[in-house]
């Protein structure tokens, strides 16, 4: 009966996201057989050039979890992996919804945002929040950490940065 419960909140959350983001102009693709859409958001970097951010959104059925994946666009070169994990530690810190995950093996980063449905059918409105806050997420740091991938900056010089 649970199973039953968990898929049918699974359906009806992965539907109001589905209807928002057509209701809002966002191009998607789905996967309705396992609840998965991916979608794309541009941003422009201070230099004047856009980052494109493939964004992937994944109901997790068993957990009434729907998880927003975007991945930055970039690799961090390993001799950079220590200061930045110490940065992305020290953003995330700060942070309130979302967070950016770092691999050091792979130097690949991503952005995570999380919305629970547990037992409950959110509005659209969550769905915007949970894009929206992904999307100013990216375009707020993104330069951020790329700058720190490819600086000479030292974790005592980061500390600085984000010192309150």
């Amino acid at each position: 009966m649970k199973q039953d419960n968990d898929k049918s909140y699974t359906q009806k959350n992965y539907g109001i996201l589905c209807g928002m983001l057509e209701e809002n102009g966002w191009k998607y693709e789905k996967n309705e057989d396992k609840f998965t859409v991916r979608t794309a958001a541009v941003s422009r970097n201070k230099a004047g050039g856009e980052y494109v951010f493939d964004i992937h959104i994944i109901f997790k059925q068993d957990l009434q979890l729907a998880i927003l994946y975007a991945p930055l666009p970039f690799t961090v070169p390993e001799q950079r992996r220590r200061e930045t994990a110490f940065a992305l530690a020290c953003i995330n810190d700060k942070l309130l919804y979302g967070n950016f995950d770092f691999d050091v093996d792979s130097g690949k980063t991503v952005l995570r945002v999380n919305l629970t449905y547990l037992n409950c059918s959110l509005n659209k409105k969550a769905y915007e929040y949970m894009l929206f806050t992904a999307c100013q997420l990216l375009e707020t740091y993104v330069d951020v950490i790329l700058d720190i991938a490819q600086s000479g900056k030292t974790c005592a010089d980061i500390k600085k940065q984000f010192a309150v």
